[in-house]
């Protein structure tokens, strides 16, 4: 899955850590040349950082909606949470 190495290459040049925590691909019924793979990503980072990652994903090459986004501040400076987003590709 190459969006799966432009997403984890995002994260990086964010200077995030972060770990993808799961993948569910659906296959659209009506459409079947296209699926929709939802994914759950678990991340820490400075707000500024983890900011500059979710620009950078919903400005990706290809169809990204971010459905959900639950941040805490653990420590000084440092949150920490998940994001949950749906990539939308033709198969």
């Amino acid at each position: 899955m190459k969006f799966i190495e432009q997403i984890e290459n995002v994260a990086h040049l964010s200077g995030i850590k972060f770990e993808i925590s799961s993948i569910d691909i659906k296959t659209d019924q009506a459409e079947s040349f296209k699926e929709d793979v939802y994914i759950k990503i678990m991340l820490t980072g400075s707000w500024k950082n983890i900011m500059s990652f979710i620009d950078k994903l919903e400005k990706m090459s290809f169809g990204v909606l971010v459905e959900k986004i639950n941040l805490d501040a653990n420590y000084s400076g440092n949150w920490s949470g998940f994001i949950d987003f749906i990539i939308f590709r033709e198969k």
